[in-house]
Formats: structure tokens, sequence, C-alpha cells
């Protein structure tokens, strides 16, 4: 059976799993931005994240806030080939966020916790297409001979990836109008994947399924006796004679003569050729036959995965804010955070993981900019961009020479040159809260994402889309130093259809977050 078979190629699965943000980078860090999905020039306490120069802006005092998300995220997949839809889910029940902020004159001191990326798991229990696909092909082409027309098997995926960040930074603001922000964030990451690939059948002959280990395994015992007979006829110096001259010296009888010419029949040859071969050949043919239905058997055994991938990496950031009174802007640098994962094989039947290999999971370095303005007592706005430099980092994708390749980067990818991607991610967004009174807000807003795969990028393992999300909430002020706030968003994946050779797939997703959040202050 051909290795591709049974491949498994399942971590590139961890990418794309984004919830708001670039391809591998959450944004979504605060109640307030699920509900306003706006929040660079932020001058509240979230700014942690989205804007630490604009954290000069608060009173003096020692800050603290809470955020809690719930995620549901919808994969689908449909194949034309195997005409299927493959849905995975992903549900995060918690997804927190933590910041604190002490502010005294000029200087800020802040700290905060966040799920940079990832922070759930997606279950596929159909499995995926690639793994699909193969059985088909091979009951198609391989087996056909044994007349094979249809197939089963119980597969099932599931992956999880999570990178915690702990992030520190200072705020020291120059002037009334002008403050800088230095950072960093330590990250850290968490993949596993577990699957399996279990009781695969075919019907054999056209009859009843019957698993396919124990097929083939039933036909290289079939086989045993044709081998150990002409075995023992090559070690008693009969290797050279023919069927036709064994019988002839009485080495074997007829009956025996007709056994071995029809298994030789069974497995495709002609009386003309069966008559051309020696004992030694057709030993030597019967062994080969045997070692492959051995292999057949081998390679549709049921087979489990159990791979687990920690790392870390720092990432460095920089900020400026710009106060002009009722109108602010923002601008942050986060670099690129440098990192790879260490791979730890607990079980790998499908034989290609490799225990201890380090895998490039990097963070992309970042732009943001972004824009406050203070319409009146009653509105509030915001505007915010994200300029996320995907093609300078490394996603642990590999070229056909199997080298860990940057996303941009020219190179050999499926016989074409080519890159993975062919541009980087680009995030709009607006939000507004109106003050219904001075306690009670409604917000709402609009973000855009636009990423640039080229088709070598994506696939039923791994793909990226470009989304719309929308979001709205309400604020609340409970008392002079206590506020909470809720917002929900929904959002809508721009599908994308891929032309493979006879078929095409189309990968689609949708996601829906609940949010919560509580501010305090001492």
């Amino acid at each position: 059976m051909k290795r591709q078979l049974l491949s498994f190629v399942v971590f590139s699965l961890l990418s794309g799993w984004a919830f708001a943000g670039g391809i591998v980078t959450n944004t979504n860090q605060s109640a307030t931005f699920i509900r306003m999905l706006a929040r660079d020039a932020s001058t509240g306490v979230d700014a942690v994240f989205f804007n630490p120069a604009g954290l000069t802006q608060l009173e003096d005092g020692f800050y603290i806030q809470v955020n809690s998300q719930t995620i549901s995220q919808s994969r689908t997949i449909n194949n034309s080939a195997l005409n299927k839809d493959y849905i995975g889910k992903t549900f995060v029940p918690v997804l927190p966020t933590a910041y604190l902020v002490y502010k005294t004159g000029k200087l800020a001191i802040s700290g905060g916790f966040e799920v940079i990326g990832g922070g759930g798991s997606a279950n596929f229990p159909d499995g995926l297409p690639d793994f699909e696909l193969q059985l088909a092909n091979a009951a198609k082409t391989d087996l056909a001979k044994f007349g094979v027309t249809t197939y089963s098997a119980d597969m099932s995926l599931t992956g999880s990836s999570v990178y915690y960040g702990i992030q520190a930074g200072v705020s020291y603001q120059v002037n009334e109008m002008i403050s800088f922000g230095l950072g960093a964030r330590y990250v850290i990451a968490n993949n596993t994947t577990t699957g399996y690939l279990r009781d695969i059948k075919f019907n054999f002959g056209g009859g009843d399924l019957v698993k396919a280990t124990d097929f083939f395994t039933g036909q290289a015992n079939a086989l045993q006796p044709a081998v150990d007979a002409t075995g023992k006829i090559v070690a008693g110096g009969g290797g050279k004679f023919t069927l036709m001259q064994l019988q002839g010296a009485g080495i074997i009888t007829a009956d025996e003569k007709a056994q071995l010419v029809g298994a030789l029949k069974a497995l495709g040859f002609t009386d003309d050729q069966i008559n051309a071969m020696n004992a030694e050949m057709i030993n030597g043919t019967f062994k080969g036959a045997q070692d492959k239905l051995k292999g057949a058997a081998a390679g549709f055994a049921d087979k489990e995965a159990d791979v687990k991938q920690t790392g870390s990496g720092i990432t460095p950031i920089v900020s400026m804010d710009v106060n002009l009174g009722n109108l602010g802007f923002s601008l942050k640098y986060e670099h690129k955070t440098a990192m790879k994962v260490t791979t730890k094989v607990t079980k790998d039947d499908f034989g290609l993981f490799k225990d201890g290999e380090e895998v490039p999971n990097e963070l992309p370095a970042m732009i943001a900019a972004g824009m406050r303005y203070h319409v009146s007592d009653k509105l509030d706005m915001q505007l915010g961009l994200h300029y996320y430099l995907d093609k300078g980092a490394k996603y642990g994708k590999r070229n056909d020479a199997k080298e860990f390749v940057t996303n941009g980067e020219t190179t050999t990818i499926n016989g074409n040159e080519t890159s993975f991607l062919s541009g980087n991610t680009v995030e709009i967004g607006g939000g507004l809260e109106y003050h219904l009174t001075e306690l009670l807000g409604l917000s709402f807003g609009a973000l855009y994402v636009k990423t640039n795969p080229n088709p070598e990028y994506q696939s039923s393992l791994s793909y990226t889309l470009s989304t719309t999300t929308l979001g709205g909430g309400v604020s609340y002020i409970v008392s002079d130093n206590l506020g909470v706030e809720a917002g929900v968003s929904y959002t809508i994946y721009q599908p994308y259809t891929k032309d493979y050779t006879g078929y095409k797939e189309t990968y689609d997703k949708s996601a829906l977050v609940f949010a919560l959040g509580v501010n305090y202050r001492m």
C-alpha cells in the first residue's frame, strides 16, 4: 500500500485559528472590543493591549479589568469528488483577559494576560477529506483488481492550540499631547493533536464490507502453503526446474502442480509465463506477493496519533499616543515573535512526526494605528487599522524539499515556483458608542479583514479566509469605582474554492462571540 494512503499531516491545521485578527493573532482582547470592534486609540484600561501609550490619559489610581469571552466557531469543508461536507466545531466556554494599571502623574505601569493566539480545540468527528480521498482513490485504483467498489472507515481528528501572553509595560507622558509606551509580551505556545483512522473496510469481491487488515492477512496466509512447498523444492536443489519438470521427476504430484498453477494464476500470471518459470522464480514470486499483502494489511491497520508541541517567545512592543483634546491618534508596533515549538510524540503510528523536532510557529510583526473622536457628550467614535506582516513570518509550512520557509518566500511548493502568501493581512474597524444616560451606553461596530493566500496555502488542513464582523453591546457604570459591559459579535467568512485535479474544495467558517467585562478602580 502506498505510504501516502495514510498521510496525517495535521499540525498545519493549527494555523488560522485566530477568532478576530490576523491569520494567527487574536485581537479580540476585551469586551469593549467585541461591542465596538475598534479600540486601537483606547484610553481605557484595555489600552494595556491596544494602546499602551494611551494609559497616561487615565486619572491617577490603580485599575483592574477582567474579561471573559465565550466563542463558538464552525468550519465547513465541501469536497466535490466525495460530494460531502466535513464540519469541525470549536467551542471555547471561557477565553479570559485581565489587565492591571497603576497610574501616577505622568507614569503608567501596566500588566496583562491574554490568549494572543488560538484558544480552543477543533473537532472533526468524520475526519477530513484528505484522509477519505485517499481511501476512495485506493478503492478505484490499487484495490480495483479485488472487485472493490465501496469502503468505510472510522476517522476522527481533534486539534487544540493556545498561545498565552503575559505582558508588562511602562508608559510616559512627555507633555499634554505626546505619550510613549514600551513593553514586552512573553508568549507560551501549547499545541496538541490527537486523531485516529480505524476499522477501514472494503467490499472485496463486491460482497459485504470486510476489514481490510483481516482480508489481506487472510490472503497472505493463504499463500503460505505455496511458499512452503516451493521453498522446500528450492532448498532440496530443484530450484532450476519448471513445474512440468518437477512433476516429471516425481518431486511433486499432478495435484500439487495444479495447486501451484492455480495460485500463480490468481496472482495474474498466464500459462505461458508459468511454464517459463522455474521453482526458484516461483518461490520468489510467492514470497514477494505475500510481503505485499502483509504490507497492505499493515498499511490499513488501525492507527493513532497523540502529539504535543510547546514553545515560547518574546514580543517587544512600542507605542505612541497623540492627544488633541476631543481628538486622538495612536500608533503601535509589535515586533515579530520569533518562536519555535518542540514536538513531543506520545504515539504516532503514522510515522510522520519526529520526536524532539523544532518547528517554527511565529507570530508576525504588526503595525496598529487608531483614531478616537469625542463627538459630543452623547457620542464617541473610534477607528482602527492593523497591518500584519505575515509574509515575513514562518507558520511551520514546508516547501517540496521539506524545508521550513517564510510565508512570502518564493520557493517550490507542489511543483510550482510560488509562495504561500501573496500579501500581508489588513484589518480595518470602526465603532460608535452612544450614551443614553451618564451611566448607560450602547455601542456597535464593524470590522473587515483581508487575507492574501496563494492557492498553495489553502487546504482542508490549513486555510485562511477574509472576514466581515459585526458587533454591538452595552456598558453600565454601577458606581464611581465599578463598571460592567457586555458585547456580542458575529463573523461572516468569505468562502474560498480551490481547484484540484478532477475536483474542487470549498472552505468556509462562521464564528459567534459573547463577552462580559468588569472594570474596577481602587
